[in-house]
């Protein structure tokens, strides 16, 4: 698989260039009732050279909803499965070659199951991969970080110790 390279540097997978994809990613917290820390995967450089962090997921296929498309990501991600709950984050990155439509959802997974995550693939990106690490980052880390998407970094720990108070925020266009 070919990828294509970005003017500021890293490479997208062919896969992921040129059209609009809808995404979905996991908000998995340590604790849902006393959260301190998120479930998050660190993959390589995609707009740059720098890796960055994201929750667990990936993109919806023809035919398959929100929720089904995100369980199946976090399984195929971290091994782990999950109870798919609210959305509680929409976005729109725009930053070419890449197009998506974000929704972050709030999701539950047994104690004995989130410790025993484990690094898995994305199989839509064959040799091509860019899962790097898993873990549980804490809330106080998040700002320290190469975070996506960015405002995570100042409102998700705020948002998921207070129970998402504002329910489903869209938060804007990201370029």
């Amino acid at each position: 698989m070919s990828s294509t390279g970005t003017s500021s540097g890293g490479h997208v997978p062919d896969r992921l260039a040129g059209h609009v994809r809808v995404r979905v990613g996991a908000l998995v917290f340590d604790d849902p009732d006393a959260p301190t820390a998120l479930l998050l995967a660190e993959h390589s450089g995609l707009w740059s050279d720098e890796p960055f962090w994201t929750p667990p997921g990936g993109g919806v296929e023809f035919g398959e909803g929100l929720a089904e498309a995100l369980a199946r990501e976090v399984k195929e991600e971290t091994g782990v499965d999950v109870e798919v709950g609210a959305v509680r984050y929409a976005l729109d990155f725009v930053r070419p070659p890449l197009h998506a439509v974000s929704f972050y959802v709030e999701c539950r997974a047994s104690r004995p199951a989130l410790a025993a995550a484990r690094l898995g693939t994305d199989p839509e990106l064959g040799d091509d991969q860019i899962l790097r690490r898993l873990r549980l980052v804490p809330f106080d880390e998040l700002e320290s970080i190469t975070l996506y998407p960015e405002p995570f970094a100042d409102r998700l720990a705020r948002d998921a110790r207070a129970g998402f108070p504002e329910g489903t925020v869209y938060l804007g266009t990201f370029r």
